[in-house]
């Protein structure tokens, strides 16, 4: 392989030679996609250029010749077809490794006037720029997976995927679409089998056909609009030498090099916090409808605790509800919050302090405090539920130092005191975290905030909502390093811990049963 240098003052740039020997390349008749397939060539590169316009795939054959130039026309909006031409395309070259997927077009939609609308050009639109890659995507990666060698998929979408422009909201949809899919994908191949490589590029505006008046009425010398062609093809093409995954061009570069990076790290933390220590990437199915019944269950009691402890409900309809609640079922592992307990002694719900000196406490029709919620002299808060040695686990994803003495409010929750050091084992959403105590050997959740992250196990960015599961909230802590009030802890509950559902996150039958109960 050889590599070549070049200088410049004191600096010497070294740039790999590209790393792949025959490209196909569909939608190569126009724009970049002819200008990236002449710059293989040049480079020494084998094509097969394929588009729906025969007498363009001719001409370029003509202009770089049989022995470096094939071509082979076919319409990538026939889905119906894409399993046989795939077939029939790695029969004939099967030292094919990599496969450049640029095809698209550009059409203006105005939906604040839907009679101008033309469902069939959106349909047109979005097959083309999307649901065709998918099938095309599915279709080569078995040819791609069998290969010992190194191969790749190379994806034209656009800096339109990343900040969409008003007069063609469905293209840009289009090619955001294929970037969450791309940003997918490369996670799901990065393990094998095979070693495929997927490459982004996020073009400008080009002066190319995608702006034609012929297409695009309303655009005036649309070809003279965005970057120079031959610019755009010789930033990509060092983008491409250099072995880069993502190669943003132009001034599609602020945009990525800005939030997108942000963006993208919390991707890539979610998926490493996730599912690295798993064997498969995805639970099934009836896993995740426990584990969201679970979290249901366990979000119902908290939110009918916070009510009773409103004094909105009495201590003896909290125990009355609490019996009618279902215990969770058991995953894989002991779950982290236990299950939910029957009915709660009506001498044991004692309200907490603060509770206690509140105006809702007060009847203010008789001007008297409210008899049945007065502290029992005799009642005393449960102790923490007692773990037993955990099994061997996966690695802590960080460590923590308590800030704040932390109680707890329901079996499970991780008592904390001043400076306990903690083990932060899973992330379950933006305000809270489960992790082992070094001081007690208990696990349990805990609030984010009552903690200082003083060890990153894995790279990670601050803790985010991406990715979450639909019954988790996202939420910042305000940063500030105050003790929340209880109320302000109370209130963080209906809408983090709790999560989007409430009390009907559990489905109508129990959702529906405890509201009719209370009101």
């Amino acid at each position: 392989m050889m590599i070549k240098q070049s200088t410049a003052g004191d600096q010497t740039q070294i740039t790999m030679p590209f790393n792949y020997n025959k490209v196909l390349v569909l939608g190569a008749t126009s724009g970049i996609g002819w200008a990236l397939a002449s710059k293989l060539v040049q480079n020494g590169t084998s094509v097969i250029v394929t588009g729906r316009r025969q007498e363009k795939l001719d001409e370029f054959v003509s202009q770089h010749g049989k022995e470096k130039a094939e071509a082979v026309q076919f319409d990538i909006t026939q889905l119906d077809k894409i399993p046989e031409f795939v077939k029939d395309i790695m029969e004939s070259h099967p030292d094919i490794d990599s496969i450049f997927l640029n095809s698209g077009i550009q059409r203006g939609f105005d939906f604040s006037k839907p009679e101008s609308i033309d469902l069939s050009s959106v349909s047109e639109e979005m097959n083309t720029n999307y649901i065709s890659y998918i099938h095309l995507v599915t279709a080569f990666t078995p040819y791609l997976q069998k290969q010992s060698k190194q191969t790749s998929f190379i994806f034209t979408t656009s800096g339109l995927a990343l900040i969409p422009m008003m007069r063609c909201p469905n293209y840009c949809a289009s090619k955001a679409a294929l970037h969450h899919f791309i940003l997918v994908l490369r996670e799901q191949l990065k393990n094998g089998p095979g070693n495929i490589q997927v490459i982004e590029i996020f073009p400008p505006a080009v002066q190319t056909e995608l702006h034609d008046e012929k297409h695009q009425p309303d655009i005036k010398n649309g070809g003279q609009i965005g970057m120079p062609l031959k610019d755009f093809t010789e930033a990509t093409w060092a983008g491409l030498e250099a072995g880069k995954d993502q190669i943003p061009v132009g001034m599609s570069e602020g945009s990525f090099n800005g939030w997108e990076q942000e963006r993208q790290k919390a991707f890539h933390d979610y998926c490493d916090n996730r599912f690295a220590h798993q064997e498969t990437t995805m639970a099934p199915l009836e896993e995740m409808q426990i584990a969201q019944l679970n979290r249901s269950i366990r979000t119902i009691k908290a939110e009918l605790e916070y009510l009773c402890d409103a004094s909105v409900i009495t201590p003896q309809q909290l125990s009355s509800l609490l019996s009618q609640i279902p215990a969770q079922t058991a995953l894989h592992a002991p779950l982290s919050v236990g299950a939910v307990p029957g009915a709660v002694p009506i001498n044991d719900a004692a309200p907490t302090a603060p509770m206690a000196n509140l105006n809702i406490h007060r009847d203010d029709e008789k001007k008297q405090p409210n008899n049945f919620y007065q502290p029992s002299p005799a009642a005393t808060p449960a102790p923490p539920p007692a773990y037993a040695a955990p099994p061997p686990s996966m690695p802590p994803l960080a460590q923590a130092t308590a800030l704040y003495a932390y109680n707890g409010t329901d079996p499970g929750d991780l008592e904390l005191q001043p400076n306990d050091h903690i083990n932060v084992m899973e992330y379950m959403n933006a305000e809270w975290w489960k992790g082992r105590s070094s001081r007690t050997g208990q696990e349990g959740i805990f609030p984010r905030s009552y903690v200082r992250v003083i060890e990153n196990a894995l790279p990670q960015s601050a803790p985010t909502s991406y990715g979450n599961m639909p019954l988790e909230v996202s939420g910042q802590g305000d940063g500030s390093g105050k003790v929340p009030t209880k109320m302000q802890e109370g209130g963080k509950k209906i809408g983090k811990k709790l999560g989007n559902a409430a009390i009907f996150g559990a489905g109508a039958t129990i959702g529906g049963n405890i509201v009719n109960s209370i009101f």
